[in-house]
This record gives structure tokens, C-alpha cells and sequence, in this order.
């Protein structure tokens, strides 16, 4: 995923099972969790909040990495690939209106709370998110598969 800078920190995680915590000003390693993704992390006040690469949405702590809670996501898909299972897509996730959200090419958008990290709902992305997810104006967006931009309030 790409790097996300948030004050000091700078969070980078790879798609083999790792993400880092460096302290921007001085290159120190603070922390690593055993989780990669293929999207940049949320990092908010004590909260950093991923999609791993295992399809799972997590909160971990900001201070030391260690797991606040962890949902699992649907990874494959039922019908078979000739060559390989074929796997879902998360984009995501984005901290607005209170919620975790993470936009997955199954035509879902998720929402969790973003402290214990229930599931508090779901809504229809005609065709599957294709991108991450946008927010502007009070409002996210997301580039569906079919190649159409939806905005949710």
C-alpha cells in the first residue's frame, strides 16, 4: 500500500505480511505488525485502520501496533478460475460519519464501528468498487467495475 504520512509516522505496508511504523524524522523502526496490504492505511488520533492481505479490516494501536479488533472479510469467490481461486477486492478503509468503511468489488460498502469494530451495515456498489473509495464535499465516491461513479451520504 502506498505510505501514509500523520504527524511524525509514517505507516508502509507490503503484500507479504508486514506493516511499519518509522518515525519520519529520525528513519527509527517503532513497530512492525505481521499484516500486509494492498491499500494505504487510516491512521487517526490512536487508531490505524487497514484492510490486510488476508481480507480482514483492523484497528490496530498508533503506539505499538498491537491489535485492537479484527473482522473478517470474504476472500474467495465461488465459482473457480481456470488458473487460480479467483479472490475479492477490498479498497479501502476510510474513517467519515463515524464509521470504517471499505468498498469491495463483491458490490459492497461496509460500514464498522470504528471502536469495537462491529459491522453497523452495508449498501449496494452497483457492479463492485474498482478503486478507492473518495471522500469530498460530504460525500464518498467510488469508481465502480462497470465504470460508472457513485456517491454516497
Amino acid at each position: 500500500g502506498d505510505p501514509v504520512i500523520d504527524g511524525v509516522n509514517v505507516y508502509a505496508a507490503n503484500q507479504t505480511g508486514r506493516l511499519v511504523a518509522i518515525d519520519r524524522r529520525s528513519g527509527t523502526l517503532l513497530w512492525t505488525a505481521q499484516d500486509g496490504s494492498y491499500t494505504p492505511v487510516w491512521s487517526i488520533g490512536s487508531a490505524v485502520f487497514m484492510v490486510t492481505d488476508r481480507f480482514a479490516v483492523k484497528r490496530l494501536n498508533s503506539s505499538d501496533g498491537s491489535e485492537v479488533w479484527s473482522q473478517q472479510l470474504p476472500g474467495f469467490k465461488q465459482r473457480k478460475d481456470r488458473r487460480k481461486r479467483a479472490t475479492y477486492a477490498y479498497f479501502g478503509p476510510v474513517v467519515a460519519g463515524g464509521q470504517v468503511w471499505v468498498a469491495g468489488s463483491d458490490g459492497l460498502l461496509r460500514s464498522y464501528d470504528p471502536i469495537n469494530g462491529m459491522l453497523t451495515g452495508t449498501v449496494d456498489i452497483p457492479g463492485g468498487a474498482a478503486s478507492q473509495p473518495a471522500i469530498a464535499g460530504g460525500r464518498l465516491y467510488i469508481l465502480s467495475a462497470s465504470g460508472r461513479i457513485h456517491a454516497y451520504e
